[in-house]
């Protein structure tokens, strides 16, 4: 459970959060899309983009990317796909982190995790 209530000794209930649950929000919704999209859409398709076109890049990206989320992967291909799309356009990675979080937000709260 996300938020449990307790009584104090004033009788006042307080929101407490559970502290491992937490750490699995803080990690599946923030750490895993920031240090993805670091590798994916950042490092490894800067290096491949130097050497061919970028939407060849773009898609050798995304066919690793699902390649190493088999659990999910046909969940996963559209929105790699559409985060190959979003650094091409973009030229950057934040917006790749914000739909990517965004997903996983989404995943975390349906769950489908």
């Amino acid at each position: 459970m996300l938020i449990s209530t307790r009584r104090n000794d004033l009788s006042l209930h307080v929101a407490v959060i559970d502290r491992p649950l937490l750490l699995v929000v803080l990690s599946v919704v923030l750490l895993e899309p920031l240090t993805e999209e670091i590798y994916f859409r950042g490092i490894l398709f800067c290096g491949l983009k130097s050497k061919l076109n970028p939407y060849l890049s773009a898609g050798i990206v995304t066919a690793i990317f699902a390649f190493l989320h088999p659990q999910h992967r046909g969940i996963v291909l559209p929105i790699a796909l559409t985060l190959g799309v979003f650094r091409i356009v973009g030229r950057s990675t934040s917006s790749c982190f914000a739909l990517h979080l965004a997903y996983n937000l989404s995943m975390l709260l349906w769950g489908f995790r």
